[in-house]
């Protein structure tokens, strides 16, 4: 069992597949998922432990015991993001307050995001208009056009953030907005779409590069055993959290499902300064640069398998992938099934 062939030829031609002609596939997928060598590879039960949504890009998440999906990924993540005066997407990188914005989603006859933060009175802000101002905004060099969500909520963001922010959203509700192309990233296919690592079609909100991410408890419990102060799966920011594995095993996947939905990986997760937020104070942690000190000793990318030399230094820890299913749920308890794995030779970015 394997994606076939080798190099960045078989993901992509993998991740074509899936999304182009899905109904080709299923049979594959319940082969591998019920048949006897499927058990055989893998006869341990992986299933979801913890779900996490983020509606605001850099914000603090909201557990969740079900993610529903949509053809950008999961329906409310990271649709919504703060906004500077050069339309660039504020994150925690350089305002790590932000992870102290408590958001929370108000289905209802008209979609509404509230506010939360210590010091600050809650608000409620519905979900803009078509005739609300569409804001041009970037994120890695990916543009794309958002809507403006009002005056009230960027004064409640400059009264606490300190600085001069917008809030911006992303949504089927409204029109007038451009999501952003994965496959016309250039930093990431030397400018050929041809060559890209999604789906062609892939679009996102405020997600950096793919809809979801997914990361083993085994993974995070490894790197815990290195460090002075143990750190709680929030600080790294992933949708789908999993238990029953062995210690990033998840990244010898190609492609898993669950139930009858199935999801393609397609980068590693490479960790950059938003680790460093402790997501409880809105500050780096005690211990000056961990954990990226101790995941650059032992998870830079020369050191994992099947990582992509372009990753340069940026170390890694879990993985993220895209969906061909545009509805359904993800579900706590749900089991986690591999499809396929990596064969040597491979690479993945």
């Amino acid at each position: 069992m394997s994606s076939g062939g080798s190099g960045m030829s078989t993901s992509a031609s993998l991740r074509t597949a899936v999304l182009a002609s899905g109904a080709a596939i299923v049979g594959t997928v319940i082969l591998l998922r019920w048949s006897p060598l499927r058990r055989k590879l893998w006869p341990r039960k992986f299933q979801i432990q913890r779900l996490f949504l983020f509606p605001i890009k850099s914000a603090a998440p909201v557990e969740v015991n079900e993610l529903h999906l949509d053809k950008h990924g999961f329906k409310y993540d990271r649709r919504w993001a703060v906004i500077n005066k050069s339309g660039e997407v504020v994150t925690l990188r350089t305002c790590p307050r932000l992870v102290l914005v408590q958001p929370e989603v108000l289905p209802g006859a008209r979609l509404a995001l509230a506010l939360s933060a210590p010091g600050m009175k809650r608000i409620e802000v519905p979900v803009p208009g078509d005739s609300q101002v569409e804001m041009n905004i970037n994120l890695w060099k990916v543009p794309g056009t958002a809507k403006d969500c009002g005056p009230e909520a960027a004064k409640w963001l400059q009264d606490f953030l300190g600085q001069e922010y917008r809030l911006a959203y992303y949504g089927e509700e409204v029109g007038g907005v451009k999501w952003r192309d994965m496959c016309k990233q250039a930093a990431w296919n030397d400018g050929d779409e041809s060559k890209s690592v999604y789906y062609p079609g892939s679009t996102i909100g405020f997600a950096d590069s793919t809809p979801g991410t997914i990361i083993s408890k085994a993974s995070l419990d490894a790197l815990n055993r290195r460090l002075t102060s143990k750190l709680a799966v929030e600080r790294f920011r992933m949708n789908l959290v999993l238990e029953g594995t062995d210690a990033y095993e998840e990244e010898s996947w190609t492609s898993f499902g669950i139930g009858d939905k199935t999801f393609v990986m397609s980068r590693m997760c490479n960790r950059c300064l938003v680790v460093l937020t402790d997501p409880k104070s809105g500050e780096q942690g005690p211990e000056k640069g961990e954990p990226l000190k101790e995941l650059r000793a032992y998870r830079s990318p020369g050191q994992v398998h099947h990582c992509d030399p372009r990753h340069q230094e940026a170390p890694i820890l879990g993985m993220k992938f895209g969906t061909a299913c545009h509805e359904g749920a993800v579900r706590v308890g749900d089991e986690v099934t591999p499809l396929s794995i990596w064969k040597h030779g491979d690479r993945l970015y």
